[in-house]
Parts: C-alpha cells; structure tokens; sequence
C-alpha cells in the first residue's frame, strides 16, 4: 500500500507518494502567492494553501496511479511559524501571517536591548 507526503511550504505545497519500501511513484507540486502588501510583510490566505494541497495531491496520484482508497497513511508537515487567525465560526479573519514577517522589527529591538542579545532569541 502506498502512503502520501504533503509539505506545505512557504512557496508551494509538495505532495509525494512512495510505497513502503520508499520508490517513489508520484511527485507534484502546486504553487500558492505570497503577498507584501507593505514593506516588510509577508502574509498568504489560508484557502490558497487548500488549493495548492489539492492540486499537488491530485497531480502526484494521477501520476503515481493510484487512487485515494489505497492510500495507507498520510504524513503532513508544515511551513515555520505563522498567525493565521479565525473568529467563533473558525473562518479566517484575515491572511496568515508569516514567519518571516518583519512588523515586529521595533519590538524585537527594544526587548534585546532591555534583555541584552545574549538572554533574548536571535
């Protein structure tokens, strides 16, 4: 039985489906936007994830010949620290928030100069 890999990436989601003893049958990847609406941002809209992961999953079984019932089991990993923000429904407020997002520069600055560079994350 087959198993399926997706990444979603900062960039990209990949989806990859090998069988268990690790040959490879189907490899995609689908892109998804990242926005700077300002200097220094870097936000992407939750749903555009959805579809890139759909597009990549779709892509890497059509090529690897398999169908969704034969899948065994599905690993999934994500991309580094992000915000992404939902109300009392779980829909998404806004768009995520990235890890390389820099709207907390000032911020960042003033706590390592109050703790010093050695006692704060780098």
């Amino acid at each position: 039985m087959p198993f399926l890999g997706v990444d979603l990436g900062t960039t990209g989601v990949r989806a990859l489906v090998i069988t268990n003893e690790g040959q490879v049958l189907g490899a995609a990847t689908a892109e998804h936007p990242l926005q700077s609406p300002e200097p220094g941002w870097m936000e992407q809209e939750p749903t555009d994830w959805w579809e890139a992961a759909g597009t990549a999953i779709r892509r890497a079984a059509a090529l690897s010949g398999i169908t969704a019932a034969q899948v065994e089991a599905i690993a999934v990993s994500g991309q580094m620290h992000g915000v992404t923000l939902l109300d009392a429904q779980s829909r998404v407020v806004r768009p995520c928030m990235l890890w390389n997002d820099q709207r907390s520069a000032a911020q960042c600055a003033s706590i390592r100069k109050r703790l010093g560079k050695n006692d704060c994350c780098n």
